[in-house]
């Protein structure tokens, strides 16, 4: 039988927190594992459902978490798209990375250089967001910050937007702009220096 309940703490860092059933039960621990694929993550105050059981300690968990009244793939689609800002420097540096490669103000090799970091850096996001649904071992945001500081960063962003992965985290967004700009800075001093 499933319980209805409410999301009454939850670490996003961790990706855990506890609900609460509405017929006045204990709480239970929820894992972010818990969710169906493709699931928002979740926030204090949401209504879902769940099948109650132990874990090996004999603690209460809930399993098979369901938001109410929504599907769980279909909740953030609007932030999974890539806006037209981001499709607009996306194409602005590939013209100037193409120009700059073909123009002889950089070697060739260097434009393949970022499309490789930035497959790479692609790559990354999605290994960490399939980790983080699985609870196991996570790409430490300062490598995600190093590949885009060095060339990967296009990738980043299109990860970002494809894995809807760590763009709710202000923190985490303010450096990964911040590497952007440095990354620019750095190919412009590069462009200057050929």
């Amino acid at each position: 039988m499933r319980e209805q309940g409410r999301v009454v703490e939850w670490n996003d860092a961790r990706g855990f927190g506890f609900v609460e059933s509405h017929d006045g039960g204990s709480r239970a621990f929820v894992h972010i594992s818990e969710l169906a694929s493709g699931s928002r993550r979740p926030a204090k105050g949401d209504l879902v459902t769940y099948s109650l059981g132990r874990d090996a300690k004999g603690r209460w968990q809930a399993r098979s978490v369901r938001y109410v009244g929504r599907r769980s793939g279909t909740e953030s689609t609007k932030q999974a798209r890539i806006s037209p800002l981001d499709l607009c420097l996306l194409a602005f540096f590939l013209a100037v990375l193409l120009a700059t490669a073909f123009g002889v103000v950089l070697p060739i090799a260097f434009f393949f250089v970022v499309l490789i970091l930035s497959v790479v850096t692609f790559i990354a996001y999605g290994l960490d967001k399939r980790a983080s649904r699985r609870g196991s071992w996570r790409t430490s945001e300062a490598a995600l910050h190093l590949l885009s500081l060095f060339g990967g960063w296009p990738g980043a962003l299109m990860a970002q937007r494809w894995f809807r992965h760590k763009t709710r985290k202000a923190g985490f967004q303010a450096v990964f702009w911040i590497t952007v700009v440095l990354n620019m800075l750095l190919f412009i001093g590069l462009a200057y220096r050929f």
